[in-house]
């Protein structure tokens, strides 16, 4: 239990210290979690976004997708800059999303941990009350904390998703007006590869306004500011992520 209780500690610290900063998140997220940089490169051993980029399609596009637009991200110098920024500042806001399920199922497992020795140990109730209190206390600051720290990357999702858009429509005309003049100098109808692009490219996009595929809206963060879903990878995550219902019902039961 020691080595979990250190780990969320580190991981709490490091991520605060970089908060919002213009730190690099691959670097904050694995000094946070222990995880060493390769020497070739200064890549991550692991890939510390797999499991996010599966539920959150800007995520999705920054690790897997946007090497396929970078000339057209850096086609313009101003706003290659201030995406980069804006990508930045979501992900450390995506990391201290991560941080706080981490903390939170921590001390959901002491809290249950307590409440067990509350019901077999009789004689030390007070000073166990004393502890489950503090747990509760910290259970609402982490979920106080969660909850607007994924409202402030709503908001960053809102500003970031129009660009990312931006740069997959340009690569959609680009590579349509080059299937046009290829159909054209083969002798095909045109239009059939013009529609054809447009199909693809509306079944791929993210949506403007929530940044996100249609069967997953809001991010795949949820309502209840759920980042991970419970079956992601054991090698990475070993613990639920609860929601805001959940907790709630967890801090109402009366000990």
């Amino acid at each position: 239990m020691a080595w979990l209780k250190a780990i969320v500690r580190g991981t709490v610290d490091a991520l605060i210290s970089a908060d919002d900063d213009d730190e690099d998140p691959d670097e904050t997220l694995a000094r946070a979690l222990g995880m060493t940089l390769s020497a070739n490169g200064g890549g991550v051993d692991e890939d510390p976004y797999k499991e996010i980029a599966r539920v959150d399609q800007v995520v999705q596009f920054f690790e897997y997708e946007a090497s396929a637009v970078e000339g057209f991200i850096a086609a313009d110098p101003s706003f290659a800059e201030e995406l980069e920024k804006k990508r930045v500042r979501y992900y450390n806001m995506v990391n201290s999303i991560y941080v706080q399920h981490e903390q939170i199922a921590f001390l959901v497992e002491e809290l249950l941990q307590l409440r067990e020795r509350l019901r077999k140990d009789r004689l030390g109730r007070k000073a166990t009350l004393v502890e489950i209190n503090r747990v509760k206390m910290d259970i609402g600051d982490a979920k106080n904390k969660r909850f607007f720290k994924d409202k402030a990357r709503k908001e960053a999702m809102a500003e970031i998703v129009p660009m990312i858009v931006k740069v997959k429509t340009d690569r959609l005309l680009a590579e349509q007006s080059y299937s046009e003049k290829k159909a054209t100098h083969a002798g095909v109808d045109p239009t059939l590869c013009a529609n054809s692009m447009a199909a693809a490219g509306r079944s791929g996009s993210l949506s403007a306004t929530t940044g996100v595929a249609s069967d997953s809206a809001d991010g795949g963060f949820g309502s209840e500011a759920t980042v991970i879903s419970r079956s992601a990878n054991p090698t990475r995550r070993r613990r639920p992520v609860y929601t805001d219902k959940e907790l709630n019902r967890l801090l109402k039961d009366n000990d």
